[in-house]
């Protein structure tokens, strides 16, 4: 392989803004006042209706040079803002993205150079995707039409429609649709694999066995990299960019160091770390080389000294073995610990049947009880198993919540819940949380082996039992199953939301 193939890449920056208060706006620029105002020399305005502010790269060849680039961009670009900072996370139904180019910087690439190119990131694209997705479930990367999955077009690399997640480009450029915008940070460590695998591949091609795609696609982006054998994707870095060493840049070595030993992405950072959001984008823009460092500047974060212990463990780390070493370690370590759980917190699967199930509904022996009434098990073992509900057969449309958060928020949960006459053991079907101060309904969830038996039906009834002045309840957009249910109990729309439909039910007499 010629060492002398020079691959060049590019960004566009889709985001909001936010000021000092922590306040997003969505206000769109008005095109006359985008260019000279706020992009430096190299820099374009690029026209988008479905962000307030979207910018691109010059041409780029090597990482430093695009640390330099952003840094001087996003410099310039707050100083004339004015208290306003890039805000680049998927909101309230919003559909930001980030598009990253890889091409060849003298020449367009030809088809099957691009093919080629295509084929070989596809490989750990889900891995790239759990970098940067926001929040899980990444609804952007779920169900946005600007980022169609590529099975949809029979893996056809790269396809010509412009909105599938690996398009070509009419710049003569491969263009990968990394779901949500993210930070500077998560860009430069994408874009150091790619570039890599890249120049590796763009002659040669390489096998792409399509079968597993679509669900690795859907656990990246439904719970990120705990759904992934980081392990094999960091593997298949190696072995397709052939490259070990890490660039001495802090923040590729951090987050790759923070996917490798705790399978977490920067947003679950933020999340960990409480950080005050207009503080944490503004550090992240304008010093773009760095992570943690910038996050350790804020005021009032939480656990400040386990982020001191990862950055010095980070920087430590010089290659992708040393990376691969420490996924299998942690890995056996999560495996250890939980074998080592008692059974009343470890993940339970059940083996009861669907056939089972219908048998005691049709008996009468389905009940629907509160937490704490149900025979044989504690309340905090019923939490879990409504977590667990949540997590796994929430299909994205409810809110998951740990048991702790269960068993003390306002809302009183309900589970649907028979006695499995095999074992003898209680088999949670379903649950279903009402605010009795408010009536709002939330987290019906069914466990999806037992659907279409009524055991929706029967929860919805056991909390209009309660006779409360009114009902309210928000059901989100696609989730049709649900929103037929609440109408054949008497609810109907009042409000469209950007990603729900709310629903309301007055009790008669009242």
């Amino acid at each position: 392989m010629p060492r002398d193939i020079t691959i060049s890449f590019g960004i566009e920056f889709e985001f909001y803004h936010m000021d000092q208060a922590n306040r997003v706006t969505r206000t769109h620029l008005v095109d006359s006042e985008i260019n000279p105002r706020y992009c430096v020399s190299g820099w374009k305005y690029q026209n988008d209706r479905t962000a307030g502010y979207e910018c691109k790269t010059p041409i780029l060849t090597d990482l430093n040079t695009c640390v330099n680039e952003i840094k001087r961009q996003f410099t310039y670009y707050i100083e004339r803002r004015q208290g306003l900072i890039p805000y680049p996370y998927n909101s309230d139904g919003s559909s930001l993205g980030q598009h990253i180019h890889i091409g060849k910087p003298r020449r367009r690439l030809t088809f099957d150079e691009k093919t080629n190119i295509a084929k070989a990131i596809a490989r750990v694209y889900p891995f790239l995707m759990s970098l940067h997705s926001q929040p899980l479930p990444s609804d952007r990367g779920l169900h946005s039409i600007y980022c169609r999955n590529i099975a949809d077009y029979n893996f056809n690399f790269p396809n010509r429609d412009h909105f599938c997640e690996i398009s070509d480009s009419h710049n003569g450029t491969v263009e990968f649709r990394v779901f949500d915008a993210n930070i500077p940070q998560v860009s430069l460590t994408v874009i150091w694999i790619m570039q890599n695998i890249a120049k590796r591949h763009v002659n040669n091609s390489v096998e792409f066995q399509g079968n597993g795609y679509p669900r690795e696609r859907e656990n990246a982006l439904r719970h990120g990299l705990t759904a992934l054998n980081v392990i094999h994707y960091l593997r298949e870095v190696r072995v397709l960019s052939r490259e070990t060493e890490l660039p001495e840049i802090p923040c590729v070595k951090e987050i790759l160091y923070l996917a490798s030993k705790y399978f977490m992405n920067p947003y679950q950072i933020l999340t960990l770390t409480n950080a005050n959001h207009y503080e944490y984008f503004k550090n992240n823009f304008l010093n773009p080389d760095k992570y943690l460092d910038n996050i350790l500047e804020i005021q009032n974060i939480r656990h400040r000294e386990r982020l001191e212990r990862w950055r010095l463990e980070a920087q430590q780390i010089e290659n992708l073995d040393q990376l691969i070493g420490i996924a299998i370690s942690s890995f056996r370590e999560i495996t250890e610990r939980l074998t080592q759980e008692t059974p009343r917190i470890t993940v339970r699967v059940s083996t009861v049947t669907r056939s089972l199930v219908r048998r005691e509904i049709e008996l009468g022996r389905i009940r629907i009880t509160r937490i704490n009434e149900v025979d044989n098990l504690s309340s905090q073992e019923v939490a879990e198993r409504i977590s667990q509900l949540l997590r796994l057969h929430g299909d994205g449309y409810v809110n998951v919540h740990d048991s702790d958060y269960i068993l003390n928020c306002t809302e009183r949960y309900y589970v649907a819940w028979i006695v499995n006459p095999n074992t003898n053991t209680p088999e949670i079907l379903g649950s279903i949380a009402v605010n009795r101060n408010n009536g709002e309904i939330t987290n019906l969830v069914v466990d999806r082996r037992f659907r279409r038996l009524g055991i929706a039906n029967m929860l919805i009834e056991k909390v209009l039992s309660l006779n409360l002045p009114r009902y309210i309840t928000h059901v989100r957009k696609g989730n049709n199953a649900s929103l037929e249910v609440f109408r054949m109990r008497g609810f109907t729309p009042f409000r469209t939301l950007d990603r729900s439909i709310a629903l309301i039910r007055e009790t008669r007499g009242n």
